[in-house]
């Protein structure tokens, strides 16, 4: 190969410079004839001074090239990286001004290789058959994207002659084996298992492309669009980047370095019944690891760390809680009612001591120790609160009806067990079931669970597992007559209720008994429990306000259970069950207590976008800067349908590009500067013969994109259905083709594709509205709805990336 040079090609390039990495040419060992000519050619002192001089570079040069070419890891210093770059840049004016036309000897690579994406194990694999690809989750993806950004290495510069050694600062932070600067913080996961990056020092630039494949109104999905179809088109782009298993690979010359595919992986988008698109899951920066975290509030037992999830009273206010409203009515000490409340609140507690002595954890509830043999509703109305009750922020005047005499509110008491010992508190999940009457819910079913301490009788922070236990579980017979039994969500039907005598005024004695003032209550929107039991207690813990969204939105406990614990509850025809209600909502607590404010949905924990991070560093050339975040000073751009710009990337681009379909890529590209989330000016470009990502990702001069992320759609509309599916196929590969022509080898890209996430939306949406309503829902529909889950899960992704083959 002729290395042609200028002599101003002596200068050091630029690290971020294109020019640097494209022009540059690479020996293999230099021939140890040549070097003898050269010493006995060498008459003078200064001659062999140069010699030295060169022949010492060369052998640096030669042991960084081995180490980018052929180690795991490549090379991770960005210091070791520049003096390759200065040393190849050098050697490579030095041949080309003493040609002596013998090219054969040497073997020339026509670039640096750049940093990679690859599957550990097999660095060749044939991508064609899809057993050889990786299966991964799409949060390994945003890991190794996080990683290629805001990563870099611990490990000081290898030899004696790396330039600048400098001790590590004391502010600087340690995770996974690197280190990061203090003006990152950024927490930067481990590599999945599977992957690996090596050259990490030699990023010059990221790029993400999002297909998003749409089939409108067709029976038979076309899959053709992804990757795993278009792999097998034979003379296309994809064959090209499939081909780096050749002969000198073989040989191990490794002489040349072109880009090919690093990584083909099948990729699991998201888990339930509710889908989740790309840019969902894979924009945003991964919340901090749960084994890292120390418990909250740095608890001594899970007891005093469930109590830290309490509600305060503020906010049990705003959220309808019931509570006393206006001044205390107090009660002659000497008066008959006096004598009345004590003794009630005597039989409790001797009903309590009872419960208590007899309780085993086995299982086995103890109904006959909490039931009353004397009139419940007189006891009740004997410690029945005698102030005002209102559950709302504006005092309201209840409903009254014939049925109101015999409804009262009470309030847990401080049981006092024998020999005036008090017991410890516990911590117990509740859970009620309502049906519909006349004045409104009416309690049906209530059931209690208890946390069960360990063997000591302490709960445990360290514990692995939640042991419960039922304790209470009891049908409840309405007073007022039933207008709807809600049996779809309560489970209770006439048939439960036809022969039960038990009332509300016999649960509250039950649950006075049971659970006392100290002890704390779990529930999920518990308030509305509560008010069915005309309870009043101070200590409880909402899971619905716990695992509340930054948007002030509470989720339902059969998506907490199945997204936070894996589990499946309310899954059954016949309605919910109060105790396996209560139970998930034990455990949902429990475990928070444990894990912290980290174990929460990832609406929650979701971090910062990550191309807003990458944009708000203070990014540039500057002294240890080792992350490629902190010296890239190439813009943000994102590409996309104006609808997906302003949802994902209206804050965090300098660039837009508006971008409806993959069919109009080539006609223009609009800029957008975007300044605290307005857009502020507006220019269109017409982009003659290059295409907005190549062109962006192209570019030497200061416009280059340092991050771009782009969201190309396929078949939005009837008119690119099938009949363009072709076209749009076309496209895609004009793309790939500039791509590779291109774009330079120290940009890595991921082309991640998604399946019909728009049809499985939508047919979600008429399925959750059709099952809490009158409307049918068909098994045709149905399958069809699984058939798009299906495939909006189930995606796929290419690591293209430069290597030496």
């Amino acid at each position: 190969m002729e290395a042609a040079s200028s002599s101003s090609s002596a200068n050091a390039i630029p690290s971020e410079s294109p020019a640097a990495i494209e022009q540059c040419s690479m020996p293999a060992a230099t021939d140890s004839n040549d070097i003898q000519n050269d010493t006995q050619s060498a008459s003078s002192p200064n001659q062999k001074r140069s010699h030295k001089k060169r022949k010492s570079s060369n052998a640096r040069l030669r042991k960084l090239w081995r180490r980018a070419t052929t180690t795991p890891q490549g090379i991770l210093s960005r210091a070791e990286w520049e003096e390759l770059m200065e040393l190849h840049t050098e050697w490579k004016t030095l041949n080309s001004s003493t040609d002596n036309g013998d090219q054969g000897k040497d073997k020339y690579a026509d670039v640096l290789p750049g940093p990679s994406v690859s599957i550990k194990g097999e660095m060749q694999r044939d991508f064609r058959k899809t057993e050889n690809w990786q299966s991964s989750k799409v949060s390994d993806h945003r890991d190794i994207l996080v990683n290629l950004l805001f990563g870099c290495n611990a490990n000081k510069p290898d030899g004696n002659n790396a330039p600048n050694k400098k001790k590590r600062k004391k502010d600087e932070l340690e995770s996974n084996g690197k280190y990061y600067s203090h003006q990152q913080k950024i927490n930067v996961p481990s590599l999945p298992t599977w992957a690996n990056i090596s050259n990490l020092a030699g990023m010059g630039g990221v790029a993400v492309i999002e297909l998003d494949i749409n089939d409108p109104d067709t029976e038979q999905s076309d899959h053709s669009l992804m990757p795993s179809q278009f792999l097998q088109q034979p003379n296309s782009i994809w064959e090209a980047m499939l081909e780096n298993s050749t002969e000198s690979v073989t040989k191990g010359d490794k002489h040349q370095v072109k880009r090919v595919i690093g990584a083909a992986c099948k990729v699991k988008m998201f888990q339930g019944d509710y889908p989740r698109c790309i840019s969902d899951e894979l924009m945003f920066l991964p919340p901090p690891s749960l084994s890292k975290l120390e418990n909250k509030n740095n608890a001594k037992d899970l007891f005093q760390a469930i109590q830290s999830l309490r509600l305060p009273q503020k906010q049990m206010q705003s959220e309808g809680f019931p509570r006393r409203v206006g001044g205390r009515v107090k009660v002659d000490e000497g008066s008959e009612l006096h004598s009345k409340i004590e003794l009630a609140k005597e039989k409790v507690c001797t009903k309590a001591a009872s419960f208590w002595q007899q309780f085993t954890p086995d299982g086995k509830q103890l109904d006959k120790a909490l039931k009353n043999d004397d009139s419940s509703l007189e006891l009740v109305e004997c410690l029945s609160i005698r102030e005002t009750v209102c559950c709302s922020d504006e005092e309201t005047t209840p409903n009254e009806d014939e049925f109101s005499t015999s409804e009262f509110y009470v309030h847990t008491l401080l049981h006092t067990l024998l020999h005036d010992k008090e017991r410890s508190p516990k911590v117990f999940a509740l859970d009620c079931e309502m049906v519909q009457t006349a004045a409104g819910p009416e309690l049906a079913r209530v059931s209690v669970v208890l946390l069960l301490p360990d063997d000591s009788g302490q709960y445990s922070i360290d514990e692995s597992d939640e042991k419960s236990t039922v304790v209470l579980d009891e049908l409840v017979k309405p007073r007022r007559p039933v207008l709807d039994y809600l049996t779809e969500y309560s489970g209770i039907t006439p048939t439960m209720l036809q022969e039960v005598k038990t009332r509300i005024e016999d649960v509250q004695v039950m649950l006075l008994s049971l659970i006392q003032e100290t002890d704390v209550i779990v529930g999920h929107s518990l308030e509305n429990d509560l008010k069915a039991l005309r309870l009043l207690h101070l200590n409880v813990v909402d899971t619905s306000m716990v695992f509340r969204g930054s948007n002030g939105r509470k989720y339902g406990l059969r998506h907490l259970t199945n997204v936070l614990l894996k589990r499946q509850i309310q899954s059954s025809a016949g309605g919910h069950c109060s105790t396996e209600d209560a139970e998930a909502a034990l455990i949902l607590a429990t475990r928070r207590a444990k894990l912290g404010p980290a174990f929460q949905l990832k609406e929650n924990s979701r971090g910062k976008s990550i191309m807003g991070t990458f944009q708000s560093i203070n990014r540039g050339a500057g002294e240890g800067k080792e992350s490629f975040a902190e010296r890239s000073d190439g813009p943000c751009v994102c590409i996309g349908s104006n609808e997906w710009i302003m949802k994902y990337q209206s804050k965090s681009s300098h660039h837009v590009l508006s971008c409806d379909s993959i069919l109009n890529s080539m006609v223009s590209r609009v800029i957008a500067i975007v300044l605290l989330g307005q857009v502020t000016k507006l220019k269109v470009y017409v982009l003659l013969q290059s295409m907005a990502i190549p062109s962006w990702l192209h570019s030497s001069s200061s416009r280059k994109a340092g991050f771009l992320w782009a969201n190309l759609s396929c078949g939005n509309t009837k008119a690119s259905a099938n009949s363009n599916r072709g076209t749009e196929l076309k496209k895609l590969e004009e793309i790939m083709t500039d791509i590779y022509r291109r774009v330079p080898l120290h940009t890595p890209i991921l082309l991640i594709c998604q399946h019909n996430y728009a049809q499985a939306l939508a047919l979600t949406k008429e399925r959750k509205l059709a099952l809490k309503s009158t409307i049918t829902w068909s098994t045709e529909k149905e399958q069809k709805w699984k058939s798009c889950m299906n495939a909006s899960m189930n995606c796929e992704a290419l690591w293209i990336v430069g290597v030496p083959v």
